[in-house]
């Protein structure tokens, strides 16, 4: 699964994660570990993560310090990945972005 994410990507220099509006812990836990994932994978790409800042317990994850609560972004970026989300209207903030 994760050769046919990395395939479906490509070679991008920016990429966006999202999750849910009101994150809870699994949307949380997504987020994080895929921005994890692929700060490591794509060492020289822009990832940025849009969300509504979670709650404080969470702040110890890597990537806590870079969420982007403005869901504002110059341009367009080369992959947006949404997760834990069912419906595009639960983006909130972030489905501007997704579309």
């Amino acid at each position: 699964m994760i050769k046919n994410l990395l395939e479906e990507i490509g070679s991008p220099s920016t990429i966006g994660i999202a999750g849910h509006t009101r994150p809870d812990g699994d949307c949380v836990g997504a987020v994080f570990g895929l921005y994890s994932y692929l700060s490591n994978v794509y060492k020289d790409a822009d990832i940025r993560i849009f969300m509504e800042e979670p709650a404080e317990m969470f702040s110890f994850l890597k990537g806590y310090d870079r969420i982007d609560t403005s869901f504002a972004y110059p341009g367009q970026l080369d992959v947006f990945i949404a997760l834990d989300c069912g419906d595009v209207d639960r983006l909130e903030g972030a489905k501007k972005l997704f579309l």
